[in-house]
């Protein structure tokens, strides 16, 4: 499976953006990238269009996946739940020492 690598952009006070704020921000500003990795392709063959977009604030860190498919599932409405259960996507951020990260999975109605 090929690694993508991606330098997340500054985007001062993403945080404080009105959604319609956030949403162009992050259309504009940050960096995106296609998402066609499917990690069990004999058991889970379906894999819908989708790209991530992720920026960065002083405090916060923003990560939107959008994904077009014919077939997606979203039932899982608590995090901490079974979202692999649903149509999902991760996210596996690398510390700059590479020897942590965190694994953000969520849902397509963004449970995490």
């Amino acid at each position: 499976m090929e690694e993508k690598r991606l330098i997340v952009p500054f985007v001062d006070a993403l945080e404080e953006m009105s959604p319609a704020g956030f949403s162009s921000a992050m259309d504009e500003l940050a960096e995106h990238a296609a998402t066609d990795s499917v990690y069990w392709p004999e058991t889970f063959p379906h894999n819908p269009e989708c790209l991530i977009s992720v920026a960065h604030s002083r405090s916060h860190l923003a990560v939107r996946f959008t994904v077009n498919g014919p077939f997606l599932r979203g039932t899982v409405t608590e995090d901490g739940k079974y979202v692999h259960r649903d149509s999902c996507c991760e996210c596996f951020l690398l510390a700059a020492d590479g020897k942590r990260y965190a694994n953000f999975e969520m849902n397509c109605i963004g449970t995490l």
